[in-house]
């Protein structure tokens, strides 16, 4: 199977580049936490592959899911805050 790239995700009418936003909210449990007491970043990038699939789901219409297969190229994490 191919791969879509966001430009092929792009809704009709709109500049080829606009980004769809997605949002959903993560809960931290005791598992994600590691023996530093941080969260684990394996558990971040767990939650970049579980949310890129949830957005490609949620905003990618049929005709693209059924043919096409996202994959991850790159990803990016930002820490801001602790956890303590």
């Amino acid at each position: 199977m191919p791969y879509a790239t966001m430009d092929a995700l792009a809704l009709p009418g709109k500049h080829h580049n606009t980004m769809q936003t997605f949002e959903t909210k993560i809960t931290v449990t005791t598992d994600d936490i590691d023996n530093l007491n941080h969260v684990n970043n394996v558990r971040y990038v767990q939650w970049v592959e579980d949310v890129a699939k949830m957005h490609w789901f949620t905003k990618a219409p049929n005709s693209i899911t059924d043919n096409y297969l996202w994959i991850m190229l790159s990803h990016h994490i930002t820490y801001k805050n602790r956890r303590f």
